[in-house]
């Protein structure tokens, strides 16, 4: 992205963090300019994040390259996507760079290799979480199992504690 670019996009991610109503505030500015720039759509599953306030609510944004791995891109707006909370949770600390399938690895160690080879690492993540929804399925449904034992026990006890 061309400095001039970059640098319209932070006064128009600003302005917005600005505005009224106030859906932005306390949001990063580096978010806000991933939303702007991405037209508020998952990069990874193409889901428009902005079609209700509910949905909103749903929204985040992933560093592409992990922030526990790659320290000198964890403030870089141009490490941040628009994404769901899903393909944010399924992709976790993933590492497109170096773990992608039957691909070489990228050697990311610049501001201009990431935005080189950044759509790239998008299209790897994109792959990644398409082939991991059956995985993770598996371990929503054991979640959610383990939530609902807890409430059940929660509520055969209450009336015990109650009485108490």
């Amino acid at each position: 992205m061309p400095k001039e670019d970059y640098r319209r996009l932070q006064e128009i991610a600003q302005r917005l963090r600005n505005s009224e109503p106030p859906f932005f505030r306390g949001n990063h500015i580096g978010s806000i300019q991933a939303f702007v720039r991405d037209a508020g759509k998952c990069q990874y599953c193409s889901r428009y994040l902005y079609e209700s306030y509910a949905v909103l609510g749903d929204s985040d944004t992933d560093h592409i390259l992990p922030r526990s791995k790659y320290e000198l891109f964890k403030h870089e707006a141009r490490n941040l996507v628009a994404c769901c909370i899903e393909c944010n949770k399924i992709k976790g600390d993933w590492d497109p760079a170096t773990e992608a399938m039957g691909q070489r690895s990228l050697e990311i160690r610049t501001l201009s290799d990431l935005e080189t080879q950044r759509d790239e690492l998008i299209k790897r993540t994109r792959e990644h979480i398409q082939r991991t929804p059956g995985k993770w399925q598996a371990l929503f449904e054991k979640a959610r199992q383990n939530f609902e034992d807890a409430v059940a026990e929660y509520h055969r006890a209450a009336p015990e504690a109650k009485s108490a």
